[in-house]
């Protein structure tokens, strides 16, 4: 089988070696979309200028349409892959999916079934011979499809063109690749020069070379742009470049997600009509360039967002301002946690403002209280020392002879005044502990003399109701010690006087002892009736009682052991009770040896 190939063929073969080094240069970026369908565009390419440079040299009918079938397995393929390179460079990859995909390349190999089946049906060629070309109806329909795919082609390209002037340098390039084959087609078409032969396939080559140039410029084949745009893509925050107008020339994915957006919907669209009308409003300049704000934002699904706004302007080279690049932050999540700080703030304030005046209140109140009770006590006073004098008079005959009848009355009314006067003696003492009115006189005494002196005192009432009332001396206690002395007797004389008022039987023991070095203390131990675990917190509290069996059985406003534990705390001691119910009790407090000077209770 001889070929002979004319000088015109030449052109044609070197086009198909420059496709060829093309489609080898471009063949380590394939893995990136739009370079992968060059790279297949650029092999198609070649294929045809190789099967043209064939068709040349033909020196038989049988060569020519075998040079033409072979031709046949690309032609068609052409437009539709120079068709996807337009969609994925304009930001419409939405539309490169299965379906269509299936449609383009399926409309291609059917094309080629039609010319290898041609000798069936004469369809696409009614006679291929050395004479030349006589082309059926489905050739003229399939150059109309192709026509129609370059011309879409070409209008999306100038549609970029005309929409993204950043990108209008590198569009123009793409615009003049996809366009030299169709200008020289149509001139082989129209025969508007005298040329033998089709050299479609040759100006494909020369528009493959250009978007080459195109690609190259644009960065679309570098690697640190596919990495920076993987970049952009993966960011969680929204990224969008717009141009000097602020019309929308890129996206990246996360703002595509959240405004339910593609390249195609958002190109050219003004910023302020994604974001609203407060978006200008909004925005402030910091320094020359930058740009910050807060912004709330409807997202798809009509959903309110909140965003943290930071752009810069993009000047080129020449210091000319280009665009704008802006990030959006989402800070929905941190504005709701604030928004719930700031009201449990405002909530907690308000309660801490109840809460003061109503401590205020009660403080107030109880002033008032223990100022009442003391004045009262203190008014009870003087007419009860009258009675009680005046009834001492009767009773002891410096008024005149009385009655052993009457002078039994007028004991009992001794009696009754001398309790109703310690009744009051203890309220005044509760209130102006309350109050803060206690004055405390510190001084150095001998705490066995005063033991002493209490134990010698009660002994009289102990022995009334038949009780034992006895005490002893450790070795380690300090022979001197300071404090109030009046007060520290007062303890220890109510604790003792407690101990026999609930006590029926048995005996009550009183132990002096040193403790630890620098306290020491006493504890009062009786057989009488015991203190609930229960109630045992609660018998230091003002006017409480322990719960027995018969109501008022021991008489007492309860205020004994609620005014012993405050003179304890005033004198900086501790006081602590064992209880078992119905098996007695020991009261023990324990002072330092050294007090500091107190002027008054705290309130």
């Amino acid at each position: 089988m001889n070929w002979d190939f004319p000088p015109s063929a030449i052109p044609l073969h070197l086009a198909g070696l420059v496709s060829l080094i093309l489609a080898l240069l471009f063949a380590r970026y394939r893995d990136k979309p739009i370079i992968f369908v060059y790279f297949i565009f650029t092999i198609s390419v070649a294929f045809w200028s190789f099967g043209e440079f064939f068709q040349r040299g033909a020196q038989s009918d049988f060569q020519r349409v075998l040079a033409t079938s072979v031709n046949f397995t690309v032609i068609p393929l052409v437009p539709v892959l120079l068709l996807i390179f337009a969609l994925l460079y304009t930001g419409r990859e939405s539309l490169v999916n299965r379906i269509s995909l299936g449609a383009l390349i399926g409309w291609s190999i059917f094309v080629t079934l039609m010319m290898w089946t041609n000798s069936w049906h004469g369809l696409m060629f009614r006679e291929i011979s050395m004479n030349g070309f006589v082309r059926g109806p489905f050739f003229f329909v399939h150059s109309v499809i192709s026509y129609l795919l370059i011309f879409i082609s070409i209008g999306l390209m100038a549609q970029r063109f005309v929409q993204s002037p950043q990108q209008r340098k590198q569009t123009g390039i793409f615009l003049i690749g996809v366009a030299i084959p169709l200008a020289f087609n149509l001139i082989f078409v129209f025969r508007l020069v005298p040329v033998e032969g089709d050299w479609t396939p040759f100006s494909f080559v020369l528009g493959i070379a250009v978007i080459a140039f195109g690609l190259y410029i644009s960065g679309l084949m570098d690697f640190s742009s596919i990495a920076r745009q993987a970049v952009v893509d993966s960011l969680q925050d929204i990224l969008v470049i717009t141009d000097a107008d602020d019309h929308i020339v890129s996206l990246n994915d996360a703002a595509k997600r959240t405004f339910n957006l593609s390249d195609r919907s958002a190109e050219g669209m003004l910023i302020e009509d994604l974001f609203g009308p407060e978006w200008t409003k909004n925005l402030k300049l910091k320094g020359e360039d930058k740009i910050f704000g807060e912004l709330a934002v409807k997202t798809a699904g009509n959903f309110s967002a909140y965003f943290d706004v930071q752009g810069a302007r993009l000047r080129d080279e020449r210091d000319t301002q280009q665009g704008h690049v802006y990030i959006l932050r989402d800070i929905t999540e941190r504005k709701a946690m604030e928004d719930s700080l700031r009201m449990e703030r405002r909530l907690a304030e308000q309660a801490a403002d109840k809460y003061r005046a109503a401590r205020d209140e009660a403080l107030d109140i109880n002033r008032q209280k223990s100022e009442l009770m003391a004045r009262v006590s203190h008014e009870l006073r003087m007419p009860l020392g009258s009675i009680l004098n005046i009834s001492e008079l009767f009773s002891s005959g410096h008024l005149g002879l009385i009655s052993e009848k009457q002078k039994a009355a007028v004991e009992r009314i001794v009696a009754s005044v001398e309790d109703l006067t310690g009744f009051v003696n203890e309220i005044l003492d509760e209130a102006q502990l309350s109050s803060g009115q206690i004055r405390v006189n510190i001084s150095s005494f001998n705490p066995i003399q005063m033991v002493e002196h209490v134990t010698t005192q009660l002994q009289h009432t102990a022995r009334q109701k038949g009780l034992t009332l006895t005490f002893d001396v450790a070795s380690n206690v300090p022979y001197t010690v300071s404090g109030d002395q009046m007060r520290m007797q007062q303890v220890l004389s109510n604790l003792v006087s407690n101990a026999i008022k609930y006590t029926d039987e048995g005996k009550i023991h009183v132990q002096l002892f040193g403790h630890e070095g620098q306290q020491w203390g006493f504890s009062v131990s009786d057989t009488g009736i015991g203190i609930p675990t229960s109630q045992q917190k609660l018998i230091f509290q003002p006017y409480h009682q322990i719960e027995t069996t018969k109501d008022g059985e021991f008489g007492g406003l309860g205020l004994g052991l609620a005014i012993v534990n405050r003179v304890v705390e005033l004198l900086e001691g501790d006081i602590q009770v064992t209880s078992q119910f119905g098996q007695g009790s020991t009261f023990q407090v324990v002072f330092p040896v050294h007090i500091e000077v107190k002027e008054t209770v705290p309130a």
